[in-house]
């Protein structure tokens, strides 16, 4: 092997080491962890969700303890969208009505009370 290999081969080890220390130690121990004998792993467990279309591990430190969290972002499929704008345009519907009855009775008992008057 020539020199020019061997400083490469160094080269390129050296960068591996450097791209695995990248890691956060904090996000792989909570990710290792077995909870009470578990027979998988808390990453593994959260890994075989299969609702998640995308998933993201973070930490932070907050009052001097680091925070782990693991985020899911949950696939949806149009049926459920649909049904789900629906529900809420439903929902502001009966709100408007509701709003609206309100205003209404108020206005007449004001007609009334100047009536009265």
């Amino acid at each position: 092997m020539t020199s020019l290999d061997s400083i490469k081969l160094i080269v390129f080890s050296f960068a591996l080491t450097v791209l695995a220390g990248c890691g956060d130690s904090k996000i792989s121990a909570v990710k290792d962890t077995r909870l009470r004998g578990d027979e998988f792993t808390v990453g593994e467990t959260l890994s075989k969700v299969k609702e998640c279309k995308s998933t993201d591990w973070t930490s932070e430190i907050v009052n001097n303890a680091t925070v782990v969290t693991h985020t899911c972002t949950v696939k949806l499929d149009d049926e459920l969208l649909n049904l789900a704008k629906q529900g809420e345009l439903a929902a502001l519907k009966t709100r408007a009505d509701l709003a609206d009855l309100s205003v209404t009775q108020a206005l007449s008992q004001a007609r009334n009370a100047h009536a009265s008057a």
